[in-house]
């Protein structure tokens, strides 16, 4: 059975979230968000942070998104200043722009929904197994470089029993079932012959909890990603408040002891190609033994930038395909496909049509077991 892997870019969300040329607009969004849905003057108390005020420090987190714009606009991109930060050891800044991106991205996705392409392609690829529930197909892995959650939320779709809950079980299911890497699972074993969700540069909604430089928790969530419950003013509300609250807890750990290696507790994990800890380490050898017998490599939305090129060329290596499909707007296919073959010299097949996932020709479609309903994992 041929092994297919797909490498997935900023434009494989872009139906949900902005890629780099878009992230500007995004977030000045995103703080006209919490400008018209503002918040009470309220006290806000919990086990690890106390916020006296939390209309005052929604205005302060205001302040600091319309800031961040600014100085995105001085630069050529949101990662180019965060590596600034980084090489200059501004833990508070970088820490800061951390937050920021990891609760838009949080709200876009909760606010705006699912790429529709996740849907198509889990609905082609997801079979029943003999019990009832779903079956992800073994040949197929996912390496992502972006931190959002449309994959593990599509297939929250697909488990009836999440359409109405924001139960911590079925998010660890969908996380176990699917071997997605990072997780907040403690007893996680991974294994490279199934089917497994490898982010590259972390996930939105996971923050350290403290315990050491790989242990974390996860935000809970909704996996139900319609307009419509998202719309309802108390769901409006939960989202407001916890981006505020998750602003305030890591703005009280910027100061505290750390290095730019070291992660914080409350730190969300949103990292970068040039980072090296201990847990980036994990999750790339992961991916490089999860791609070790590729045939057939799928590129979406994906440009190859020269920040990840040592990363790229390390997972490309290890995967030597004897086909490659680069999918992405005809307008930028062109770059793309060049520096590709910069890291191979394989038979690249360009797909221009962005309307859905490239599914190869070569991959054998699961049978379908009949008279079963998908109703669990």
């Amino acid at each position: 059975m041929s092994k297919f892997t797909y490498l997935l870019g900023a434009g494989a969300s872009i139906g949900s979230i902005p890629i780099i040329s878009g992230f500007i607009d995004g977030l000045q969004d995103f703080a006209k968000f919490h400008k018209e849905f503002s918040l009470e003057s309220e006290l806000y108390e919990s086990k690890s942070l106390i916020v006296n005020d939390l209309a005052q420090s929604q205005k302060e987190f205001v302040s600091k998104i319309l800031d961040l714009c600014s100085r995105v606009n001085d630069h050529a991109s949101i990662d180019t200043l965060a590596k600034k930060y980084y090489l200059r050891g501004d833990i508070p800044n970088l820490l800061e722009l951390k937050t920021i991106i990891n609760e838009f991205l949080i709200y876009r996705q909760l606010r705006f929904g699912l790429d529709k392409r996740y849907d198509a392609f889990f609905s082609a690829i997801i079979s029943n197994n003999q019990k009832g529930g779903i079956e992800l197909p073994d040949n197929i892995n996912i390496i992502s470089w972006n931190y959002d959650r449309q994959v593990e939320f599509s297939l929250g779709q697909f488990h009836e029993q999440t359409r109405e809950t924001t139960d911590l079980n079925h998010i660890e299911k969908i996380s176990k079932i699917a071997q997605v890497i990072p997780n907040a699972l403690n007893n996680f074993e991974f294994n490279p012959d199934k089917f497994s969700l490898i982010k590259l540069n972390g996930s939105v909604g996971h923050y350290f909890d403290g315990t050491s430089d790989e242990n974390m928790r996860t935000e809970r969530f909704n996996v139900n990603l319609t307009k419509e419950y998202y719309s309802d003013q108390n769901n409006l509300h939960y989202i407001a408040q916890t981006g505020v609250v998750n602003f305030e807890k890591t703005k009280s750990r910027a100061y505290s002891i750390g290095s730019k290696d070291t992660p914080l507790y409350d730190e969300p994990f949103i990292s970068y190609s040039w980072e090296n800890t201990k847990l980036n380490q994990n999750i790339r050898t992961a991916a490089k033994k999860a791609v070790s017998d590729t045939e057939y490599l799928v590129v979406i939305g994906y440009s190859f930038p020269v920040y990840n090129r040592r990363i790229d060329k390390e997972i490309i290596d290890s995967m030597r395909p004897t086909k490659v499909f680069i999918q992405n707007h005809r307008d930028y296919i062109d770059g793309v496909v060049s520096r590709f073959r910069a890291f191979s010299k394989v038979e690249v097949e360009p797909i221009k049509t962005v309307d859905e996932f490239y599914i190869p020709f070569e991959y054998d479609f699961p049978e379908v077991n009949p008279g079963l309903t998908v109703s669990s994992f």
